[in-house]
């Protein structure tokens, strides 16, 4: 075979231009299927927590708080509130192995929530040092993720009861008076 100059040329255009295009096709395929699949995945997100997201009103899941001190006996604290807030008439919380299957989970709140079908979730933490025990809790909108409540108790070790009385005494009011 015998090739003129000229189709040389224009072969090894057609060779570099395809060399070209090929990978920014292909990038910008990609590219389009990756911002169409992100774009379903907000909308999902979006969507769960929404319109269609109706959680019973006074429901809540008690997640397993986040033990910042030494003692395996601080993480216990949770379901000891778990059991404390189940006995309140017109109070509906999901069964802790339901809310502790969560721990280490980078779940957002909302997708929580919406998992669990809860109105609201409580997160915190305790600590014990000395004689004292620090708790720190929040209760948050499972729809909006917005702050419902939060405290912080930095109490003798031997008040856990008076601080689990507030806190279901806190809870209950909270979630009375915004739903």
């Amino acid at each position: 075979m015998d090739f003129s100059l000229g189709q040389l040329s224009r072969s090894r255009t057609a060779v570099t231009a395809a060399i070209i295009a090929v990978p920014i096709i292909v990038g910008g395929v990609g590219f389009t299927l990756n911002e169409l699949y992100l774009h379903r995945a907000v909308h999902h997100h979006r969507t769960a927590a929404g319109a269609g997201f109706a959680p019973p009103p006074h429901s809540v899941a008690v997640m397993q708080f986040t033990n910042l001190g030494a003692g395996a006996a601080d993480g216990s604290f949770a379901a000891a509130l778990t059991a404390r807030l189940a006995s309140v008439p017109g109070l509906e919380v999901t069964p802790q192995a339901r809310a502790f299957a969560f721990k280490g989970s980078t779940a957002s709140t909302g997708e929580i929530a919406t998992s669990l079908n809860v109105a609201a979730v409580l997160e915190g933490s305790v600590r014990r040092y000395d004689t004292r025990l620090r708790i720190m809790v929040e209760l948050t909108d499972g729809k909006t993720g917005r702050e419902l409540w939060s405290h912080a108790y930095d109490q003798d070790q031997s008040e856990t009861a008076s601080i689990e009385d507030d806190l279901v005494a806190r809870i209950e009011k909270t979630l009375n008076e915004g739903r």
